[in-house]
Formats: C-alpha cells, sequence, structure tokens
C-alpha cells in the first residue's frame, strides 16, 4: 500500500499499484516535469540522481519515519549494508528490480513487481497488479510485432532482430 521507489521502479510500481502507492522516489523522478501529474504532486525526494548511489543518513531517516511496505529499487546501491539491516529491523522488504536494459529485464521487472503488489483493486484507486502487468506485456508485445511488420530487416550494432545473428561486414569503409 505504500512504496518507496527508486528511478524507473517509481513508475512501474505506480502503473502497477494504482494512485498514491509511491510516497518516495529520487531525484531523476521527482524532477521530470510530468512526474506530479503521473505520481502527484506529494511525493518526497529521498534519493540523490537516480537512486543508483546509497541514500543519504538524513533522507533515510526521513524514509523510516514514512513506514513504507516495501522499498523497490532497480540494479544496486541504492543503500548501505547498514541502511538494509535496519530496513529488515523494521520489517519494511526490499525488492530489487533486473536493471532495465532490455525488454526481457523489463518485463521480469514488471513481473515482480506485480507478484509483490497483488491485488489492490478493492482499495481506492488500487489496481490488480498482475492484471496491469498483463495488459502492459500484451501492448509491448504488439508494438514489436508492429514494428518488426514493417520493417524488412531490423538491426542495431550489426545484430539482427529478426533471427538474432551477429551479421559481420567484410567491406568496413571509412571506419563504419
Amino acid at each position: 500500500n505504500s512504496v518507496v521507489a527508486a528511478d524507473d521502479a517509481a513508475y512501474i510500481v505506480q502503473m502497477l499499484g494504482g494512485t498514491g502507492i509511491v510516497k518516495g522516489t529520487s531525484g531523476s523522478v521527482t524532477g521530470s516535469s510530468w512526474s506530479s501529474t503521473v505520481l502527484g504532486s506529494d511525493i518526497q525526494t529521498l534519493w540523490d540522481g537516480d537512486g543508483s548511489s546509497t541514500m543519504s543518513s538524513s533522507a533515510f531517516s526521513k524514509l523510516l519515519k514514512m513506514k513504507p511496505d516495501a522499498c523497490v529499487v532497480s540494479g544496486g546501491g541504492s543503500f548501505s549494508e547498514s541502511q538494509l539491516k535496519q530496513l529488515k529491523d523494521k520489517g519494511i522488504a526490499c525488492v530489487s528490480l533486473p536493471s532495465m536494459n532490455s525488454a526481457d529485464s523489463i518485463q521480469s521487472a514488471v513481473d515482480i513487481a506485480a507478484d509483490m503488489i497483488g491485488d489492490r483493486s478493492s482499495e481506492k484507486g488500487g489496481k490488480n497488479a498482475h492484471e496491469m502487468a498483463s495488459e502492459y506485456e500484451s501492448y509491448c508485445s504488439s508494438l514489436v510485432k508492429d514494428v518488426q511488420g514493417k520493417t524488412g530487416l531490423f538491426t542495431w550494432n550489426g545484430i539482427n532482430f529478426r533471427n538474432g545473428k551477429k551479421n559481420v561486414s567484410n567491406s568496413a569503409s571509412d571506419g563504419q
């Protein structure tokens, strides 16, 4: 019901959990021009930057006073070992999502967050996280299929995304 989530994890939790579930996040989120529209205006900034650096002592004290049900991060480094121990001692779950650097890892992050949040549809502004995750994943899949249907060969950095094989050219020119 109450989550502190750094960077992109905040958007995933909000999407799956519904109105007002995210209570604190990182400066990369609150600094966005549209974060108050998506997350609300009462959200607190707890991490500098994207949350990949350890939270300051003063911000961590603020977090403990907030008494969230869970803290969600993506990647590592958001909490020191001492802070993780304090979270555990206070009964605040800490969930680490995969780094969101590929479609597969984003889908895994969405699935993990959905399992954590569960069905909040009976609460004001809440949602069924598993239904939202399924809807999101279907939408993403349809976008990929749509793009694949419009391109003859989709490559990036020498990888053919139609067959997953690396294309190697023997005729590079001008340093390409």
